[in-house]
């Protein structure tokens, strides 16, 4: 929109809107066009240790004109509005959703990104069930940016984000199987066939992951038949011409 209708993206983003974040109270308000770098800022939306000893709670600024005002007493946290780190990062993962949905894959990746950074700096508790929770929710965040990675033909970031996601939840379909579609633009056939495989062992139960494997395995087959089929002709091309020089 940017290019093709200048005029209208500056209408745009002159047009007032709300924080969309819908898992966290913020009450930011302000041009369309400085909605992404309110999300993504370091600041905009924090968490931090509550009063109650262990709930989190969401710093959320209102900025107008040159008035900032902080919507939570230090020492009154029951007026905050308040989220766990999960909830704030779920809110950054359904923006993300969005703006990927609207081909926005830059701003999607931005977001996808500050959810991970949300969970990896809050989550202290490897043991507890909530700790789970995130570990599983990280993975899908990976697996998402992963799939940004992929549409701008990021295929080498695709893959480690997929290595990433796997790691934090080795049952995760989605990211043995973006991983093994970056690998086949790679042309790397036999890490997609072992990524597969690897995938497979992790998850019995998935269908999908087994008729993908059976296709990577005819692919490979495939381009490791033409390979020696070429190399043969090369050789015989090589043969026939050593013999017309030697006729000659």
């Amino acid at each position: 929109l940017r290019s093709a209708q200048p005029v209208a993206h500056r209408v745009l983003s002159r047009i007032q809107v709300s924080c969309p974040l819908r898992h966290v109270q913020c009450a930011w308000k302000g041009d369309y066009g400085d909605l992404q770098t309110h999300l993504v800022s370091s600041t905009a939306h924090s968490v931090m240790n509550g009063g109650d000893g262990g709930s989190l709670v969401v710093e959320t600024i209102v900025k107008d004109d040159d008035d900032v005002t902080m919507l939570f007493n230090d020492n009154d946290y029951s007026t905050a509005a308040t989220a766990t780190a999960v909830d704030l990062a779920k809110s950054f993962k359904e923006e993300a959703n969005t703006k990927f949905a609207s081909n926005n894959f830059q701003e999607a990746r931005d977001l996808y990104t500050k959810g991970i950074d949300v969970l990896q700096t809050n989550d202290n508790d490897t043991t507890s069930s909530a700790s789970i929770t995130t570990k599983q929710l990280t993975s899908i965040l990976y697996a998402n940016r992963a799939a940004v990675a992929s549409k701008l033909e990021q295929f080498e970031l695709c893959i480690d984000d997929c290595h990433a996601a796997i790691a934090l939840d080795a049952a995760y379909t989605k990211a043995y199987t973006r991983r093994y579609k970056a690998n086949l633009e790679l042309g790397h056939f036999q890490e997609a066939v072992q990524g597969l495989e690897e995938g497979c062992a992790a998850n019995r139960t998935s269908a999908l992951l087994v008729r993908e494997l059976q296709q990577a395995i005819m692919i490979r087959d495939s381009f490791e038949k033409a390979q020696t089929l070429l190399l043969q002709q090369q050789k015989s091309t090589n043969a026939n011409a050593n013999a017309t020089q030697q006729q000659l």
